[in-house]
């Protein structure tokens, strides 16, 4: 015979095994007394209901009532567990058990803190509870639930029968906040709720009017249990007193689950045994397993260090720090760190000097043209004062020139600062003040364009109407000659992106970043001499780098989309088969434009894909063309372009993959403290290609470019010393490879582009009779990748 408590309480355990047995007992002597003519009259649970009817319609029940709506006012939590799948519509009530046992060693580690900080095990294993519930969501208000005896009378205790009341338990995190002192502030919150437990909980939801939500339980979906009668040193001797009956314990949980979790703590002699029951439609048992390591790698640094801070606990198994710190981030790689990106391209085009290099429309340039052009510019810059830190504007169409500029002001020393003419004035204008730049490089079609947008002064220079001045300068002496050549520490470009202040702010990225980030997309994804790659991005998305270098330094060919064909999927589709193709690379929405379209099917092509997130229906498209080799790539700009990589095409879902050589990504909560694989936690990026940080804004550098807790003696000495933290959300899968979850803020990613509402709410909110504005981005097609911006 077994008694689940489901059916009985724990205070009808032992009474009801006690008679039980007794009567088996005397069954198997055939020693049953004889039953009574009268019975003495006995409290019945008629007389509980109408003691609790009684009490729940008058003052004190009343004052519980009160007191409840007060707790739970205000908008009540939801807590944000990180699942293995996506939450069904209705709740299912599916169940699974995983267990572990603690040491007797921690066991009574933990007794010991208990005694010492005068509060019970219940608290102490709660307070863990919740401890570990916030490091693994980052949320500061927590409900949980927790079953009551539900006798608020000596005699009711003799009644058999299911009394239990479940009370919620809420309490508030800082992470600041000690441990010790964290004990405190639950227990209060544990007292005050069992002291008003009498209060159904039924009641209580429908008093707190809560909308109905079929797919989770209301006011909490976590369930804590401490149950120290349950093997225990009454029921144990229980049954050393039966043994001659054959009695012994059957461990036998029930798996119904009414909860996500449920954490049931069960107290013997020397250890404590916790059990957490789970759903399986929403967790794997390995997620599960690995949430009760952390759970006693928590208990441990927390008896061994009570007065930690909630924030500084330590959280990771040896193993899971293994993984995320070496493991996972094992992607040391040699690559050319004492040269600059113009040095790389000129090696090659010693190597294949009469190689195509680049094609635009119907022209096109070997490599020994391309360098010999691109020389010469260099030469005419220098004469102009072009040093290494001499920011030079460039300005002008999608054309040869545009890939000659670029490598010309590269070749100077100089670092470029990329000005799409098709951007507002304003913008332009603002880039070019902000950056102090005084020399630009644009074409004489857009001279009128400039003329309202270009500092008084400045030294602009017409690629094509300058060109004989430009070409005189190959007799000039060579390069380096008379000025100072770049060095790998050197800019070679600063490129801005948006701000939340409404200012844009200018990235500086340095030589010796973008020559790791082109020598590691080389490798993976890979390009070789035989690629053609098509260049479709503008200059004002640092992508345009790998399109426009990553070909240059390889000896492939690169070709250049004009302007109007490259938001037209039939346009980049004959370019596509006129060239011989690839190789290429663009951000979702442009190959939806694809999808849209059915075109690409049964071409070979790699398929180069970031800049926003990934949409399912578009990577489902993506795995019915087997022809397409599809990478998805992810990156902020402030790590020089790409810093992950996964390939679509070994069978995993759009995640971001993993990262690139040279590169560590951390996954962290507020206090860039580690969390562990499955639970989301902001991308944090360390390696080679973090940049110098924001031109000319210290502040904002210190605050987004932190020192990296997490680095090794190794990383130190290689220059590694910082991260950047993306506010990315996103977390480590069992496999190792890295998925993005969204936003720490409200920024948005359309067509490739960062866009900061707060930026438009700002220059809104400059216009006459506009005192406060809200701009919030709305999807507006199920593929996830078209947003729609409302003011």
């Amino acid at each position: 015979l077994t008694l689940h408590h489901i059916i009985c309480d724990g205070s009808s355990v032992p009474l009801l095994l006690t008679a039980l047995l007794d009567a088996c007992e005397a069954l198997s002597r055939n020693t049953m007394p004889p039953m009574p003519d009268s019975q003495p009259e006995v409290t019945r649970y008629d007389d509980f209901v109408r003691w609790e009817q009684e009490l729940l319609a008058g003052e004190e029940g009343e004052a519980h009532r009160a007191w409840w709506r007060q707790q739970l006012s205000g908008d009540l939590p939801l807590l944000a567990l990180p699942t293995n799948r996506p939450r069904p519509a209705v709740q299912s009530y599916a169940g699974k058990t995983c267990s572990i046992t603690l040491a007797p060693a921690l066991s009574r580690n933990l007794k010991t803190l208990a005694q010492a900080r005068e509060v019970s095990h219940a608290v102490l294993f709660l307070a863990l509870f919740k401890t570990l519930l916030y490091r693994y969501t980052g949320q500061q208000d927590l409900i949980i639930g927790t079953p009551a005896a539900g006798r608020p009378q000596e005699r009711f205790d003799p009644l058999p029968g299911y009394f239990i009341n479940m009370v919620a338990i809420r309490s508030q995190v800082a992470a600041d906040q000690p441990f010790a002192r964290y004990l405190t502030t639950v227990q209060a919150a544990l007292v005050g709720a069992l002291d008003h437990s009498v209060y159904p909980f039924p009641r209580l939801v429908a008093d707190l009017a809560i909308s109905p939500d079929l797919s989770r339980s209301p006011v909490f979906q976590v369930y804590y249990a401490f149950q120290n009668f349950l093997r225990g040193e009454t029921l144990d001797d229980l049954v050393g007193r039966y043994h001659n009956l054959g009695a012994e314990w059957i461990d036998g949980l029930h798996q119904e689950g009414e909860f996500e979790l449920a954490l049931e703590v069960f107290e013997s002699h020397e250890q404590f045994t916790l059990h957490l029951k789970y759903n399986p439609e929403l967790y794997d048992r390995a997620t599960i397993a690995g949430f009760l390591g952390h759970y006693r790698t928590l208990a441990a640094d927390i008896a061994a260090e009570p007065d930690k801070t909630l924030s500084a606990c330590e959280l990771l198994t040896p193993e899971d720090r293994h993984r995320v710190l070496t493991e996972w981030n094992n992607t040391v790689a040699d690559y050319p760190r004492d040269q600059c990106l113009h040095e790389l391209f000129s090696a090659q085009a010693r190597r294949t000097p009469e190689a195509t290099a680049l094609v635009f429309g119907d022209r096109q340039l070997s490599y020994r043209e391309l360098d010999e052009r691109t020389t010469a510019l260099a030469g005419y810059l220098q004469n102009r004062g072009v040093r290494p830190e001499t920011l030079v504007g460039i300005c002008v169409e999608r054309s040869l020139d545009m890939v000659i500029g670029l490598l010309g002001i590269i070749k100077a020393g100089g670092a470029y600062l990329p000005l799409d003419p098709e951007y507002p004035s304003e913008r332009l204008r603002y880039m070019l003040e902000d950056s102090r730049t005084t020399i630009l490089l644009s074409q004489s079609a857009l001279a009128e364009r400039l003329s309202a947008i270009v500092p008084q002064g400045a030294d602009i220079i017409y690629l094509d109407r300058d060109w004989p001045g430009i070409a005189a300068a190959a007799s000039q002496p060579t390069i380096g000659a008379s000025s100072p050549a770049a060095a790998p520490d050197n800019l070679v470009y600063v490129i801005y992106t948006s701000g939340s202040t409404g200012k844009p702010k200018g990235v500086c990225v340095e030589h010796r970043q973008l020559v790791n980030f082109i020598t590691s997309m080389g490798r993976e994804p890979g390009l070789t001499a035989a690629d053609r790659l098509l260049s479709v991005t503008s200059l004002s998305f640092d992508i345009h780098t790998l399109e426009l270098f990553l070909p240059l330094v390889t000896g492939a060919r690169l070709v250049v989309a004009p302007t109007a064909a490259t938001a037209d999927a039939t346009a980049l589709k004959a370019c596509i088969d006129r060239h011989g193709i690839s190789v290429m690379q663009a951000t979702p929405s442009t190959w939806s434009l694809f999808k849209a379209q059915g075109d690409l099917e049964g071409r070979q092509l790699k398929v180069l894909c970031g800049g926003e997130a990934l949409p399912p229906g578009l990577c489902h498209w993506f795995r019915e063309q087997p022809s397409l080799t599809v990478w998805n790539l992810y990156g902020p700009t402030e790590t020089s372009v790409w810093s992950a990589t996964g390939c679509l095409n070994t069978g995993a879902r759009g995640l971001i993959g993993r990262p690139i050589n040279n590169t560590r990504i951390y996954i962290v909560d507020e206090q860039l403290q580690l969390v562990p694989p499955g639970v989301m936690g902001e991308i944090t990026i360390g390696g080679a290609g973090v940049t110098r940080g924001y031109l000319n804004r210290a502040e904002l550098t210190a605050e987004r470019f932190p020192e990296n807790p997490h680095a090794s003696w190794e990383d130190r000495d290689r220059g590694w010393s910082r991260i950047y933290r993306t506010g990315d959300y996103g977390c480590w899968r069992p496999d190792g490879t890295l998925d993005c979850l969204g936003r720490v803020d409200q920024q948005v990613k359309i067509r490739g582009f960062r866009i900061e509402p707060e930026e438009i709410e700002h220059c809104l909110n400059s216009f006459p009779g506009i005192q406060t504005s809200v701009v919030v981005a709305k999807v507006t097609k199920a593929e996830g990748n078209h947003h729609q911006l409302i003011a």
